[in-house]
């Protein structure tokens, strides 16, 4: 981040410490700007979790709490299974969260592209 112009700095969040960083980007105008993101890292045997806040949510309390939120409520099954230093472990929904089904076949009309939908006459 330095290299590319920016800024870095150490702050205590409520995950502990955290790193707030300033990037230098370049604007629709073509004007040279500013996006600050805050990095937050949660630390547990063989794994480790790594959140970026962006926009609203990097500097503003307020903004960040949904998304602090998420953070706090991940759940880390690592598995007994070796795996490669800074290999990704899978992301997998809770059964509970999972996807309510799609509707059964016979409740939805059937798909046919070919066939012209309903059409609307414009009186003037």
């Amino acid at each position: 981040m330095t290299r590319q112009g920016g800024t870095a700095d150490d702050v205590d969040g409520p995950f502990g410490p955290e790193l707030l960083v300033r990037i230098p980007v370049r604007t629709p105008e073509g004007r040279t700007g500013h996006q600050t993101q805050r990095f937050v890292g949660v630390d547990g045997p063989r794994w480790f979790l790594r959140a970026v806040f962006q926009g609203p949510a990097a500097l503003d309390t307020q903004a960040a709490g949904e998304l602090e939120s998420v953070v706090r409520d991940v759940v880390v099954v690592r598995g007994p299974e070796a795996m490669a230093p800074r290999e990704l472990l899978p992301l997998r929904l809770p059964e509970a969260a999972a996807p309510t089904p799609e509707p059964q076949e016979q409740e939805r009309p059937p798909l046919d592209p070919f066939t012209r939908g309903p059409e609307i006459t414009e009186i003037r």
